[in-house]
């Protein structure tokens, strides 16, 4: 049996849209609101921590979002019956232990940083999840096309 992985945005006019992965949990075969919601939390100055948060239910937000289907994955690479209060640190599937391999990182420099004058790759959310999805389809969990999928979305 195969499961949709989606990638979540949350655009802004402003700022670089805000990405996430959203994995429906499924019940008598039907894709429910409720599911795995994977992200960082941070910014580039302080750095970024992975979240996972597990029965997450999607209809509770209210924030103005487009789910893009990213891929189908074989169901064997998502746990739907994880506990949902275990810590992030403890990857129970396949996709976890992908964004867990994947370390989010502060990308600026604090202005006694030695490198002054070298250009700065800022790195967000996006960035961290293109590498997500690049070193899954790496290990085979995620098809080929993930990439293209995400290169193509939404940057605000």
């Amino acid at each position: 049996m195969s499961r949709p992985v989606y990638l979540i945005v949350y655009p802004s006019p402003l700022f670089p849209a805000h990405w996430a992965l959203w994995l429906p949990f499924y019940t008598n075969g039907s894709e429910g609101t409720v599911g795995k919601y994977i992200n960082i939390d941070g910014d580039p100055a302080t750095g970024f921590t992975l979240e996972i948060i597990r029965s997450y239910d999607l209809m509770t937000e209210s924030s103005k979002k487009s789910l893009i289907l990213l891929c189908w994955v074989d169901a064997r690479h998502i746990a739907d019956v994880a506990d949902p209060w275990s810590p992030n640190s403890n990857p129970v599937d396949a996709i976890e232990q992908g964004a867990s391999s994947v370390q989010p990182a502060p990308s600026l420099r604090s202005a006694g940083a030695s490198g002054v004058g070298s250009r700065v790759e800022l790195k967000n959310c996006q960035t961290w999840l293109r590498e997500v999805v690049v070193a899954l389809v790496g290990n085979g969990t995620f098809p080929n096309d993930a990439v293209e999928v995400i290169d193509q979305a939404p940057k605000n």
